[in-house]
């Protein structure tokens, strides 16, 4: 089997694809990984206290657009429902 690598981001065998060389161990991608759970942490902080807005913000700035998701969306909409028949029933 021949090891063919055309780059450092990842090698190729005659089989296939291999992997990526070296971005495993990449410190800057281990700090953007923590980055992103805490602004999934705060959003999540945000929504149980009922902070929709200020989650709304957060989603909105969140970095390369995790929070920016139909999923997102769908836990403000289950919100919103929670909210009209909590005032409902008030």
């Amino acid at each position: 089997m021949r090891l063919l690598c055309f780059d450092l981001s990842g090698c190729f065998t005659d089989d296939g694809f291999t992997g990526q060389m070296f971005d495993d161990d990449d410190p800057a991608k281990e700090k953007e990984a923590e980055i992103m759970l805490e602004y999934i942490e705060k959003f999540t902080e945000l929504m149980q206290d009922e902070k929709y807005e200020e989650a709304a913000l957060h989603a909105a700035n969140s970095p390369k657009g995790i929070l920016r998701t139909a999923e997102t969306m769908q836990k403000f909409m289950g919100s919103a429902a929670v909210c009209i028949e909590n005032s409902a029933t008030q």
